[in-house]
């Protein structure tokens, strides 16, 4: 029996199969999210991305959702940073929860 004070909060999130397209403002598709890996990473994989230098300097951890265009751009954070894959390493695959105390 395991005896704790921390509850762990799991929230489902789906294995990112609904919006496979990014549209401009007018609505028209500009990028595609693919089912399959791009570069070994899926939409909804946690990363952690150690980045030394250049504009997005510092240590994120978060969901990464990366997009079609093969430049290894990356959503991280709900914003679009342009990241380099030699940076991240993965901390935990897709599974379709998130998990938080």
């Amino acid at each position: 029996m395991l005896i704790t004070d921390r509850i762990l909060k799991v929230k489902a999130t789906g294995m990112g199969g609904r919006q496979r397209c990014q549209t401009d403002k007018f609505g028209y598709p500009v990028k595609h999210r693919p089912l399959r890996p791009i570069f070994g990473f899926c939409t909804g994989d946690i990363v952690r991305a150690d980045v030394p230098k250049g504009k997005y300097k510092g240590t994120f951890t978060a969901r990464v959702c990366p997009m079609s265009d093969g430049r290894g751009e990356f959503v991280i954070d709900k914003k679009r940073r342009s990241i380099k894959l030699d940076y991240c390493t993965p901390v935990h695959r897709k599974d379709g929860y998130s998990y938080a105390f």
